[in-house]
């Protein structure tokens, strides 16, 4: 009795192993979590969350400031330090802004499609 049941079950197993069916309803979990997957990872690199690379020109000291507090203003400081370099990567949107450093005053030049760079102190 158990060598005949052993017998239906692996003509059974067999028959469908070699079924698309049985295929579609092993896999189809795994290609339903791949496609969400895909989709959650797209929207997110649709967002654009990413930080704004900003060009700092003005003095060494100055410049190293902002490159030490980096990560608590939430933006990255390019190694540009030459004002005609900073705006040529500016207008091909290398950069998402350009703070320059004067004597008394300080001017953030950014681009309409650029990444939102934080202005506060």
């Amino acid at each position: 009795m158990i060598k005949q049941l052993n017998i239906v079950i692996k003509d059974t197993l067999r028959a469908n192993f070699k079924s698309r069916g049985y295929w579609i309803l092993v896999l189809s979990p795994l290609i339903f979590v791949a496609v969400i997957g895909g989709v959650a990872f797209g929207v997110t690199q649709l967002q654009g969350n990413t930080t704004p690379t900003v060009a700092v020109i003005g003095q060494a000291s100055e410049r190293a400031t902002f490159v030490q507090s980096a990560k608590n203003l939430d933006m990255k400081i390019s190694k540009i330090t030459n004002e005609k370099q900073a705006d040529k990567a500016l207008k091909s949107e290398k950069l998402d802004g350009v703070l320059t450093l004067k004597s008394d005053s300080a001017t953030l030049t950014t681009q309409p499609k650029s990444e939102q760079v934080p202005k506060d102190d």
